[in-house]
């Protein structure tokens, strides 16, 4: 109560945290318990703040305006439905549908193309209150979709013919998985300007700390080869194995055999997508033991195992000519 001033405007005190997404809108939220709280206690004073403010946001031109991050922006919806404006709540949340029918989503800030999971399940929810339950029932399944992760370099103008291809069998597998309701996700570098939004989402190169934020997160790693005949390893299988991602990958690529060791994962045959989206699903939704292949990895392949490995082979090199 404290907080709102004369104008009826419900102050934060510190807002270093919030850097630029700090939205006075949102406020809107608090009305309702301060006016349960009034009539409780039977505090006027309580209800007359809640009123001032009640009025101040309500005449806010802006107030139904979609320019903020779709978290907040549920917010100010809810607590339009908690204090029965059931009208504004409404004319916000169609706005909200056209996106949603348009895209099958709605992204975290307009013209974004990431999702914010906490906003998605309020616009869920709300839903349900406002009988949309198709739109209701559609975000819900999305709150909680697999997502598969390809991590790595796609390459660019330097080998456009291998970039090309990459971005080719990305879009194919995204296209499949999306008809199994999971989501395929590219981090990374390299061109990546075919890629279709509405089957790989996009999130280019992160730094090492996110990255295995990404893993942690993702329910599947997958790797694709550079052709039927593939002589270097691919190291994403190492970093995928040591967080625990199941694996699919192709069966050209020679350090397969650490899936396998590990048994976490599947290994596809070459240039076969459908396969590829159906081993992909399998992973997805199998009960693994994570802890088994990621002991796997720490004790047979971090660099120091390297090292020590090195170190013995060049021992006996020389030990031998001597």
């Amino acid at each position: 109560m404290f907080q709102i001033n004369e104008k009826g405007e419900m102050t934060t005190p510190h807002k270093e945290m919030w850097d630029d997404i700090y939205d006075d809108r949102i406020h809107l939220y608090a009305i309702k318990p301060l006016i349960d709280a009034g009539n409780a206690f039977r505090r006027k004073d309580y209800l007359d703040k809640a009123r001032l403010s009640l009025k101040r946001y309500l005449n806010k031109k802006d107030l139904l305006e979609f320019n903020t991050r779709l978290h907040f922006y549920m917010y100010i919806l809810e607590g339009l439905f908690e204090l029965q404006q059931f009208k504004m709540c409404e004319f916000g949340y169609k706005q909200l549908i056209e996106i949603y029918n348009f895209k099958r989503m709605i992204s975290a800030y307009p013209r974004k193309s990431w999702v914010c999971s906490c906003g998605l399940a309020q616009f869920s929810l709300l839903g349900y209150k406002l009988g949309y339950l198709s739109q209701a029932e559609g975000a819900y399944k999305k709150i909680g979709k697999k997502i598969v992760l390809y991590a790595g370099h796609i390459c660019g103008p330097e080998n456009h013919k291998l970039n090309i291809y990459w971005q080719n069998r990305l879009n194919n597998l995204g296209q499949m998985l999306k008809t199994k309701d999971i989501h395929l996700c590219f981090v990374g570098l390299g061109l990546n300007d075919k890629l279709k939004s509405e089957w790989v989402t996009s999130l280019g190169p992160v730094s090492i700390k996110k990255f295995w934020d990404y893993q942690y997160w993702a329910n599947c790693g997958i790797v694709l080869a550079s052709g039927k005949d593939q002589h270097n390893e691919k190291s994403k299988i190492y970093y995928y194995l040591r967080t625990g991602l199941p694996v699919v990958s192709e069966s050209p690529v020679p350090n397969n055999d650490l899936i396998m060791k590990a048994q976490l994962g599947y290994i596809s045959p070459y240039n076969n997508d459908a396969k590829m989206a159906v081993l992909i699903e399998k992973a997805v939704n199998r009960q693994w033991n994570k802890k088994r292949a990621i002991n796997y990895i720490l004790k047979n392949h971090t660099w120091e195992r390297r090292v020590e490995i090195y170190d013995q082979f060049i021992k006996n090199i020389f030990y031998e000519n001597k």
